[in-house]
């Protein structure tokens, strides 16, 4: 059985809200803006409410922290 988790396409130029960079994460917002005040998630801040994201970012965030399984469902241990 196929467990991936089909994700959106993340543009590297574009900035994302946080609730868009939640989608394209597979994560809770609330996450995404726990990991932005941690500064796990680097952001631009245009106003006191108003904060983006680079698509870049949430590209370079996923590939570190996706685990890469080797082999499938038949292999033995």
């Amino acid at each position: 059985m196929n467990m991936e988790v089909k994700t959106p396409a993340v543009d590297p130029n574009r900035e994302y809200t946080p609730k868009e960079a939640a989608a394209a994460l597979n994560l809770n917002v609330s996450f995404v803006l726990f990991l932005m005040r941690q500064r796990h998630l680097e952001f631009v801040e245009y106003g006191p409410r108003t904060k983006r994201i680079r698509g870049q970012v949430i590209i370079d965030y996923r590939d570190r922290n996706t685990k890469h399984v080797v082999g499938g469902e038949g292999d033995a241990a």
